[in-house]
């Protein structure tokens, strides 16, 4: 079996063990392709079937993300648009 992993996707907590849940990929024919796992694995095994609901959840993730990254790249350039009108001042 191969199972790889995305470190970036972090999805909750474990209803086991209360560590945090991973998406993994599975090669596997015995499993579904996509499914979460404990990262506490081999301590602890519980997994979870991906479902659409988990892609709903995901698709707004990265909305929520898109609207921080362009909250923060505002921010950014009010900070330099400051930090030159500071400059021209001091001259």
């Amino acid at each position: 079996m191969s199972i790889s992993h995305q470190p970036a996707m972090l999805l909750g907590d474990c209803p086991r063990c209360g560590d945090r849940l991973q998406l993994y990929h599975s090669h596997n024919e015995r499993r579904p392709v996509h499914f979460l796992g404990c990262l506490s694995y081999p301590r602890c095994s519980y997994t979870a079937p991906y479902d659409d609901r988990l892609d709903a959840l995901l698709t707004q993730t990265q909305a929520r993300l898109v609207w921080v990254e362009a909250q923060y790249a505002w921010l950014l350039s009010q900070v330099e648009a400051l930090s030159a009108h500071t400059q021209e001042a001091a001259l």
